[in-house]
Parts: structure tokens; sequence; C-alpha cells
């Protein structure tokens, strides 16, 4: 009789262990993921200003991070049902990713220079857009204009292609923000994928 009381004391004993465990594991989680959403904001996109602190900058339809994401990879938070995702094909996104070599391909690196631009939705149109029409390009070097549209997949609700600027005065490996918009998709005035620069 008494080693069975001890046991089922040991037993109750451990289970509460685990429990308290589970609890503050728990509580550590929470903690970590919402430090994480302070950092960047929903509706806002990070950037660096010239002090080199953190600065939020808000926008229509901004670009967000997820973890793990490549820093050559924007997204935008899917405002009017469209998602838009955006990776610079620089470099160093060729080398992470090789499947980005076949458009890449279709560059003169020496004078210009390519996103892949990626579309979904689940209602509207979206292979009627003027893509070239509707897209610009901001850096500390000023604003410039696409194009040409490569496309990859021009169906109604998942577009896929390459949008290609002139490389002008552009320099992806200087300090600043670059600022991909597209304006008037799904009724949404103004998209902005945001990357930080220098992209390598």
């Amino acid at each position: 009789m008494r080693r069975s009381k001890a046991g089922i004391i040991m037993a109750a004993g451990f289970f509460a262990l685990v429990a308290v465990a589970w609890l503050y594991l728990q509580d550590q989680q929470q903690v970590s993921s919402g430090a994480a959403a302070q950092a960047v904001a929903p509706g806002r996109s990070a950037s660096v200003d010239q002090g080199g602190s953190a600065a939020e900058s808000p926008g229509a339809a901004p670009s967000t991070r997820r973890p793990g994401t490549p820093t050559y990879v924007a997204e935008d938070e899917g405002a009017g049902g469209v998602n838009v995702m955006a990776a610079a094909l620089t470099p160093g996104a060729l080398e992470t990713d090789p499947s980005l070599g076949d458009l890449a391909a279709q560059l003169d690196p020496a004078t210009e220079v390519g996103f892949l631009i990626v579309f979904e939705t689940h209602a509207g149109d979206l292979s009627k857009l003027d893509l070239v029409a509707l897209s610009s390009l901001d850096s500390p070097d000023g604003e410039h204009r696409a194009i040409r549209w490569v496309g990859e997949d021009d169906s109604s609700h998942h577009r896929s292609g390459m949008l290609v600027f002139e490389r002008g005065g552009l320099d992806l490996a200087a300090p600043g923000d670059l600022t991909l918009t597209v304006r008037d998709v799904a009724d949404v005035p103004s998209r902005a994928l945001t990357w930080l620069l220098p992209l390598q």
C-alpha cells in the first residue's frame, strides 16, 4: 500500500513538473513572437534611416517580410484580394535560387535590371494588366520606369514574369531603399514593395 501511494505521489509530481515546463515554454514563445511582430508592425515596411536605425514608412499597400524570407524577396499584404511577390534578380538571388536563371538570362546585365513578379488572386482578371505602364522603381538615384515585361504565366488568376528596368544610374550595392511601385491593381491605388539596399 505504501509503495502504491508513493508511486501515485511521484507520478503526480512528474505530471505537475511537465505541466509547469510546458506553460513556461508557451509563455516564452508568446514573448518572442510579440517582439517579432513589433519589429515590423502590420501596414508598415521597415527601412533604414540615415543614422542607421530602423524606421517605419507608411504606405497604401506596403511590403512585408516574413521570417526566413530571403533579402532579395519582397511581398505585399494582399490588399484587394491580390497577393504580389517580387524577387530582385541579383547575382546573390541567382546563386541562392538557380531556377531564376532562365529569366535572368533574358537580361542585358550591363544595361538592365530585372524583377520576378508573381501575382495571385482568386477573383478578377490579372491577364489584362499593362505592368510596364503601371510600374516604377524608386532608388536613391531617382525614379526608373519599366521598359518591358517578359511573361512566364499570363493566366487570369496566377500571373508571373519578369519586369525589366533600364539600369541607368541604378546601383543595387549602394545603401538606401529600393521601392517597386505597382499602381491600380484590384482597385488598390498603389502597392509598394521595398528592399533595403545593398542587395547582393
